[in-house]
């Protein structure tokens, strides 16, 4: 019997139920942004089971340092959280301004006007989400340096979570600069998304092998 049959997993049915259903929030921004606090969890528990570790426990550094991590990871798995109805929010609020009426030229400039600006205020929780995945994947890297060998195939987990938590905030960041009238705003802000996710590109592929070498 699996040991997950007695744990509460609501929480989670919940959320891939909302998922699931025929609404468009939560969606892609959502689902990036828990991804990053499962893969900061994971993190977390890597750093917890390494302070068990004897050899760590003699070494005031060791502990000292996993449990900074331990404690930043936690933080960051609430931050990852909290952009799931940020996101939402954003959405539900963009959504509006494109359902409203365009029956007189006051209108249809009124729309516009909000439009854009909705449409940039739709990229600020994917980009919290990019920000947040590269202080993630550099603590790993530090973390890397600690965890306990039985521990560490963990990490390349949640390296490899963060990084696709990271390139789906830069396309959710370009799911919204697409509508944008002004093509340099919306280039600048791509541009801005996409250096991001190649950063945690490099710096997943950099732990895994790291990890996977030695």
């Amino acid at each position: 019997m699996s040991v997950y049959n007695d744990m509460n997993l609501s929480g989670v049915s919940t959320f891939l139920a909302d998922l699931a259903s025929d609404t468009p929030a939560p969606g892609g921004g959502a689902s990036a942004a828990v991804i990053g606090a499962i893969a900061c969890a994971q993190s977390a528990m890597v750093a917890g089971l390494s302070l068990q570790n004897t050899t760590c426990r003699k070494d005031e550094a060791c502990v000292a340092a996993l449990s900074r991590l331990r404690e930043q990871f936690l933080t960051l798995q609430k931050q990852f959280l909290s952009y799931v109805a940020d996101d939402a929010h954003a959405y539900t609020e963009l959504s509006a301004v494109f359902k409203m009426p365009r029956d007189t030229s006051e209108e249809v400039e009124s729309r516009h006007a909000l439009l854009q600006k909705h449409l940039v205020l739709a990229t600020i929780p994917p980009f919290e989400v990019l920000h947040n995945t590269h202080e993630a994947l550099a603590s790993v890297a530090e973390l890397a340096e600690y965890a306990s060998s039985m521990t560490k195939t963990d990490l390349i987990v949640a390296s490899l979570a963060l990084k696709a938590a990271a390139r789906g905030g830069e396309a959710m960041v370009r799911a919204n600069t697409m509508y944008l009238s002004d093509a340099q705003k919306a280039a600048a802000l791509e541009e801005k998304a996409h250096v991001l996710a190649q950063s945690s590109d490099s710096l997943s592929q950099d732990i895994y092998h790291a990890i996977s070498t030695s």
